[in-house]
């Protein structure tokens, strides 16, 4: 391709579109904090507590209008 296109090398990858990229032998990790904290701030959301599960455990989410017997029995 160098033949037929004028290229520069710039190094490794670091910032691909908004995605962070780290690269280790072996491995390329992919990282979205950059962007997820711009959303939180722009929510009013940064300054929330962190949790990697966003539910309590045994709880659900219902439909508008609540949730009849049959439902519950399911879920």
């Amino acid at each position: 391709m160098c033949s037929k296109f004028k290229m520069s090398d710039l190094g490794l990858l670091t910032l691909y579109l908004g995605i962070e990229v780290c690269q280790a032998p072996g491995h390329i990790t992919l990282k979205q904090s950059a962007f997820t904290a711009k959303v939180l701030e722009k929510a009013g959301m940064a300054d929330c507590n962190a949790a990697h599960v966003p539910m309590v455990k045994g709880s659900y989410a219902a439909p508008r209008g609540g949730v009849n017997r049959y439902q519950l029995s399911t879920i």
